[in-house]
């Protein structure tokens, strides 16, 4: 700034104005700050900043169509305003211009871009409720092009994707189950979803035995509290079925009595015992030997003193033994 005054010379003559001073006021500072990308519905700040004491406003140079400066950034005149939750997607450049009081200004430009969030995610937990030692299936039903899908499980496993499978499921995979969906750094979380999971029941099909046909006999099988029993039949004699060696209103016990006139042979046996739709069985083995009939005998009697006395049995079965 300083003193400014002008000369008028016409043929050598010549008048002076009266002088006037001049003022230069200095420029603002400004700076934009850096890009800006966000999330439709989240309300982060611009990172403007400038002189102190003189006036900001932000504006448009370029963004999708119709945007207004006012449906993007509240306050539009401060260099932190914060980006509004509901700002239209799209690709903005945006201007700062800080003004002094004396009317002096100086702008700066930036970049904001606000993404569209994913669609909330659904999934399936099949089957539900599970059993222990079986395979849970988590599923996304409603998969999102370019989606990263991580899992909040009750056992805070770290697993991602839109198809998973926890194997060998353990009662500490029971609880709530939620899956986030993440594009490009916008998420969005699915309802929670309860996932039972129930403990198979004990069962024990008791030692294996061997008895004769005609004796009498129980099986020393058990189950849980709570567990149903059911006997089937694994393997037996050619033909048979359960019902030869249990009896049909008997094959729910876990100590059912055995069927001793079935047909001889060896029975594999399977104790099934279920608890809230879970299964678990156990096998045991008879072998059903045939009784032999009475044996009849004959001898030489009567003898005399000193003599021998020879012991026969009537028509004897080969691969019996015999003790007198």
């Amino acid at each position: 700034g300083g003193i400014y005054r002008v000369n008028v010379d016409i043929n050598g003559c010549t008048a002076a104005s009266a002088s006037t001073v001049v003022t230069v006021d200095p420029l603002p500072t400004v700076d934009a700050g850096s890009s800006v990308t966000a999330c439709q519905g989240s309300t982060p700040l611009m990172g403007g900043s400038g002189s102190v004491g003189t006036t900001f406003l932000w504006s448009i140079i370029s963004g999708p169509s119709g945007a207004l400066i006012g449906s993007l950034l509240a306050p539009t005149n401060s260099p932190t305003a914060a980006i509004i939750n509901i700002a239209p997607l799209g690709n903005y450049t945006l201007m700062l211009t800080a003004t002094t009081a004396n009317g002096c200004s100086l702008s700066d430009q930036t970049n904001v871009e606000i993404l569209a969030n994913p669609v909330t995610p659904t999934f399936s937990a099949s089957p539900n409720p599970v059993c222990t030692g079986s395979n849970l299936a988590l599923t996304v039903t409603n998969v999102a092009s370019g989606g990263t899908y991580i899992w909040t499980t009750p056992d805070a496993a770290s697993i991602s994707g839109a198809t998973v499978t926890r194997n060998n499921v353990t009662v500490g995979m029971d609880g709530t189950y939620r899956v986030n969906v993440d594009i490009n750094g916008c998420t969005a979380a699915s309802a929670n979803t309860i996932v039972t999971v129930n403990v198979l029941p004990a069962v024990d099909a008791g030692a294996n035995l061997t008895i004769c046909t005609g004796a009498t006999q129980s099986l020393s099988g058990s189950i849980g509290v709570g567990a149903t029993a059911l006997w089937s039949l694994v393997n037996g004699p050619t033909g048979t079925t359960i019902s030869d060696i249990i009896g049909v209103l008997d094959q729910t016990s876990p100590t059912a009595s055995l069927i001793t006139s079935a047909p001889v042979g060896t029975y594999v046996l399977q104790l099934t015992a279920t608890l809230s739709g879970c299964t678990a069985s156990d096998q045991v083995i008879i072998i059903l030997d045939q009784t032999p009939s009475v044996p009849t005998g004959t001898s030489n009697s009567p003898v005399c003193e000193g003599s021998s006395i020879i012991l026969s049995v009537n028509a004897p079965v080969s691969g019996l033994t015999y003790q007198w």
